[in-house]
């Protein structure tokens, strides 16, 4: 069982989506400041981000999209950078430390582990260019970067960020919501916005890939639904599923369809909870097409 465990949100200037500053005074001598990227100037003036950091860079938040992990003795000059070269990003998350515990080994090896998880997950389009080394740390080190790494991973979700779970968190979360009704037998799955995919695989090429599948999810699904990001927001396609094949990754499947997908009357968004479509949901057939928004049946 989990232990319960208290964070303090620093939300600067009062704007719930601009520069938060989150910590664990109680456990943890680390920071995290979370901010969108029109905000930089404003993150940047926290003067967190003048420390030895490691930070990532999203776009959005679900199966697929792109993710730029990195780190630096002084972030904020980092991140300036990327702010002219990098335009993919809309948010970002720098984790650093209040008395300047983190050295250059520890953000490395911080690095390298962060990349390593997504890469096991395969849950996000890496932007890296390569993947750094592992850092030899000794073993007092260690088990310092192991610590701060493990409230990282527990602060991240908490700030919008999803992108770090394990598989097995995935794949008991998506057990956990199939299996809350026996009548469910259709999957809704994220998709990319226009010319990321949607077109080319979902339309086009009848199929959807990449999608982590329990067994039992298997053998009922009936039906996959394509729920796309902003703008549209919505459910907007549904298909019959013809079969379930292996794919890539142990663990992960191809969705293949019987036929072409066809239009449904768009099911929005709406009163569903923020982080409701980060990944697969599950819900029957009739559910999905008797709801005139999708907080009614996630």
């Amino acid at each position: 069982m989990n232990e319960s465990y208290s964070i303090q949100i620093l939300v600067v200037n009062g704007k719930p989506d601009g520069v938060r500053v989150v910590d664990r005074p109680a456990d943890w001598n680390g920071v995290a400041v979370v901010f969108p990227r029109e905000e930089l100037a404003e993150a940047i003036s926290t003067e967190f981000l003048s420390k030895s950091g490691v930070y990532a860079l999203w776009d959005e938040d679900h199966p697929g999209a792109k993710l730029y992990v990195g780190q630096s003795e002084n972030v904020a000059q980092r991140l300036e950078e990327h702010y002219k070269s990098k335009i993919f990003w809309r948010k970002a998350i720098v984790f650093t430390s209040y008395n300047s515990m983190l050295n250059a080994g520890h953000t490395r090896w911080l690095e390298h582990n962060l990349i390593k998880r997504v890469q096991e997950s395969g849950s996000r389009t890496l932007e890296n260019g390569n993947t750094p080394s592992a850092t030899q740390l000794s073993l007092q080190d260690t088990a310092h970067a192991k610590i701060f790494f493990n409230r990282m991973l527990e602060i991240m979700p908490i700030t919008g960020l999803t992108a770090f779970e394990s598989k097995s968190d995935v794949d008991a979360q998506q057990q956990e919501a199939f299996e809350a009704s026996s009548t469910n037998d259709t999957i809704i799955v994220p998709t990319g916005k226009t010319g990321e995919g949607f077109e080319e695989v979902f339309l086009g090429g009848d199929c959807w890939y990449y999608v982590r599948l329990s067994e039992q999810s298997r053998d009922k699904l009936k039906y996959i639904a394509a729920y796309r990001p902003a703008p549209e927001s919505a459910v907007t396609h549904l298909a019959e599923i013809k079969e379930i094949v292996p794919f890539g990754d142990a663990g992960k499947y191809k969705v293949v369809f019987k036929n072409k997908a066809t239009n449904i009357d768009p099911k929005p968004f709406g009163t569903a909870k923020q982080g409701a479509m980060q990944g697969p949901r599950f819900c029957s057939l009739d559910a999905l097409k008797q709801c005139a928004q999708l907080g009614e049946i996630l």
